[in-house]
C-alpha cells in the first residue's frame, strides 16, 4: 500500500550520497548504508516536524515524511531478509558439499578392500 501511495503522489527521496532526487524504485539500487542514513534523517525530520497536539491531526507534510520513512524502512527490511536468505543458502550448499565429499570418501574407502574381479563386476 505504501508503494502505491508513493507512486500516486510521485514521492521523491533525497540522499546525501546521490545527486538529485530518487523515486521509490531507485531505493532498491541504493546501498544499505545509504538507506540507513536516509532512514535516520527521515526519522529526525519526522520527530522535529510532528504535531505535538493530541487534538489536532498531523499535517500533510508529517504524513509525507512518515510515508517516506516507512518506505525506506521496508526496503531496508527486504534487503536484510535477502542477505540473510542468501547466507543461509550458502551455508546449506557448503554443508551439503562437505557431506557429499564424505560420502564419496566413504564409498572410495569401501572399494579399496575389493579385489580386481569384484571391481570389474561393479563397472557399468
Amino acid at each position: 500500500m505504501s508503494f502505491e501511495k508513493a507512486a500516486k503522489q510521485k514521492l521523491r527521496f533525497t540522499s546525501a550520497d546521490y545527486n538529485g532526487t530518487l523515486n521509490s524504485e531507485d531505493l532498491w539500487d541504493i546501498s544499505l548504508d545509504s538507506l540507513d542514513t536516509m532512514a535516520q534523517t527521515l526519522r529526525t525530520e519526522l520527530k522535529e516536524s510532528s504535531t505535538k497536539s493530541f487534538i489536532r491531526k498531523a499535517n500533510k507534510k508529517d504524513a509525507t515524511i512518515k510515508l517516506r520513512f516507512d518506505i525506506v524502512k521496508r526496503v531496508i527490511e527486504v534487503k536484510l531478509e535477502a542477505i540473510e536468505t542468501a547466507e543461509k543458502s550458502l551455508e546449506t550448499k557448503q554443508h551439503n558439499s562437505m557431506i557429499r565429499e564424505k560420502i564419496a570418501a566413504a564409498k572410495s574407502k569401501g572399494l579399496d578392500n575389493l579385489s580386481v574381479k569384484e571391481l570389474e563386476k561393479l563397472l557399468k
